[in-house]
């Protein structure tokens, strides 16, 4: 459902299935723990219907196993290398700035030089009241 609705731009509905795909071990390890204390008191019946079910499941999990394998990832030639003009493209977007990564670096490195000097001579006058023979 990720990738079939547009709610967002493919790379991050891709993104978005990437990460909830790195978390199914998570998910299959709370159905164990969820799952296993009840199997006991369930019917014959019942129990049937959760092997069918998990056999199913099992088959589909190996069936998109080997989908990721044959298809999605030797058919992957994305390149993940954005390149300067597209990270600076990029940033833009992100920042909604028209400054560029130099000017952006420029602005923090004067930042970092106007507060550090006030910072040094906080910390100086905190360490001299409390070391004060050092």
């Amino acid at each position: 459902m990720l990738v079939v609705y547009f709610f967002a731009p493919l790379e991050d509905r891709l993104r978005s299935v990437t990460s909830r795909l790195e978390k199914l071990s998570e998910l299959f390890e709370q159905s164990r723990s969820i799952l296993v204390p009840h199997l006991e008191s369930q019917s014959a019946s019942q129990r049937q219907d959760l092997e069918r079910a998990v056999d199913m499941a099992r088959k589909e999990v190996e069936k998109h196993r080997q989908w990721i394998e044959t298809q999605l990832i030797s058919n992957a030639a994305g390149d993940y290398r954005l390149g300067a003009v597209i990270y600076d493209q990029k940033l833009a977007q992100t920042l909604q700035s028209p400054l560029t990564r130099k000017q952006i670096k420029v602005r923090g490195e004067q930042k970092l030089r106007t507060l550090h000097d006030p910072m040094f001579e906080i910390s100086k006058d905190i360490y001299q009241e409390r070391f004060p023979y050092t």
